[in-house]
């Protein structure tokens, strides 16, 4: 027979007489472990005991409406809420972030999302941070106000999936 071909085997290379050679995972120059182990748990959340822990999302009530947080992600392929990023909503969009095209492509996108008016939605913090703080205000008062904000919670609670 003839000889047999280089393969790779689970813990390193193995030549061609079997001899295996391992190979040793070392970490990064300057990183501990800490470093390590946020860049293996993501910026979605914490991981606690194996299990991920997602923060939750922080929506503020005000006299007129509501404020909540959210990350954009423009230049993507498709217009999305993908989740939580820390305790803001996350939003992939196509424009790219020149001339406040994002910011009004951000505010269409989330209009259509949760069923209110582009008008009542306003930008209120980061039109040139990907972080940002959106405020939504209520046009109704008294008992109907608080249905539409309930109402309004729940919807933004069903696109993070909680």
């Amino acid at each position: 027979m003839g000889k047999r071909a280089n393969r790779s085997s689970p813990f390193g290379l193995r030549r061609a007489g079997g001899q295996t050679l391992r190979l040793a995972m070392l970490a990064p120059f300057g990183c501990d472990q800490d470093r390590q182990d946020k860049r293996a748990n993501g910026p979605t959340g914490q991981r606690v005991h194996g299990q991920k822990v997602l923060m939750p999302l922080t929506i503020r009530e005000t006299p007129s409406g509501l404020v909540f947080k959210i990350f954009v992600q423009p230049r993507s392929s498709k217009n999305a809420v993908v989740g939580i990023h820390g305790d803001a909503l996350k939003i992939k969009l196509t424009a790219s972030p020149v001339d406040g095209k994002a910011n009004k492509a951000c505010l269409q996108f989330l209009a259509k999302v949760l069923g209110v008016a582009k008008s009542d939605l306003d930008i209120v913090s980061g039109h040139s941070s990907r972080t940002k703080q959106i405020r939504w205000e209520s046009m109704s008062d008294g008992e109907a106000a608080d249905s539409e904000i309930a109402r309004f919670k729940r919807v933004l609670m069903d696109l993070v999936g909680e």
